[in-house]
């Protein structure tokens, strides 16, 4: 089970505490993703590359379900005061 989408995915994980959500970015180089581990653990991972070709840095954390909600709000309020523009 897979979500996108920024704050629907982090909210569908947090409902539902099974799968992973993948916060997208525009730019290649970076990608988080949170996974849904047992009681209610989310395991956050960071990839960060400034070159594709020869690098590549993942940073692992290890976070708890009540960082969901304060998160997909922070999402919503960053795509409200910076909207994609031209899609």
């Amino acid at each position: 089970m897979k979500f996108r989408t920024g704050s629907v995915a982090v909210d569908k994980l947090f409902v539902a505490l099974k799968g992973e959500a993948k916060l997208e970015c525009m730019e290649p180089e970076i990608a988080v993703t949170l996974r849904a581990m047992s009681l209610g653990a989310i395991k956050m991972e960071v990839q960060i590359t400034p070159d594709q070709l020869t690098q590549e840095h993942r940073f692992t954390f290890a976070i708890d379900q009540s960082y969901l909600q304060p998160l997909s709000s922070q999402c919503v309020r960053r795509l409200t005061a910076f909207p994609i523009r031209g899609s």
